[in-house]
């Protein structure tokens, strides 16, 4: 087997390729994303009524300690929402791109240590490819993304981007891997 540390490079150069290719899906391709999320028409009173809340995710209408009758009809008259709210709006994009590298370091991490366990020093590309690939698009694509379409009610088509997104992400990891997998 091939020890990790033989693997920092593969692991380094995949969370680099990936940031700038998530980069690219949210910035460059401003098509791809955008239309992801839906407008309110009138923010204003909602922007208003969500001036008072801290930062953190929020069920509306919330859940009490017990569901009584009165709150089930309401819930079932709707609507319902699961908010992410950042409040105040303050946005370091330094910090954040440097939090989300993190990130895509721990999935090379994570596509490093199966590829370890399950190929040999000097397999060929395409069998590396395989591997690390399967195991990055499991990592990008089925996270929490499936799973919020299923119980959150977010949408299915943007769910199913995010899951392409995922399978793009993880074919170039398995590339790089595979182009760098020791010999």
């Amino acid at each position: 087997m091939v020890f990790l540390s033989a693997l920092w490079v593969p692991i380094l150069v995949a969370a680099v390729v990936v940031q700038i290719a998530s980069t690219i899906m949210h910035m460059a391709l401003p098509f791809w994303h955008n239309a992801d999320y839906g407008k309110t028409g009138n923010d204003g009173p909602i922007v208003e009524a969500l001036r008072s809340l801290r930062s953190g995710l929020y069920l509306v209408p919330a859940m009490p300690e017990k569901a009584t009758d009165e709150w089930k009809a309401e819930w079932q008259k709707g609507p319902s929402a699961v908010m992410y709210l950042r409040n105040p709006a303050s946005f370091a994009f330094g910090k954040t791109l440097a939090l989300y590298f993190l990130y895509c370091l721990v999935s090379s991490i994570f596509v490093a240590y199966v590829s370890h366990e399950t190929l040999p020093r000097g397999t060929e590309y395409l069998r590396v490819m395989q591997i690390a690939g399967a195991t990055g698009t499991i990592f990008w694509s089925f996270g929490t993304n499936i799973s919020d379409a299923i119980w959150y009610g977010k949408p299915w088509r943007a769910a199913i981007k995010y899951a392409i997104d995922g399978l793009i992400y993880g074919l170039l990891m398995g590339g790089v891997f595979g182009w760098l997998w020791p010999r």
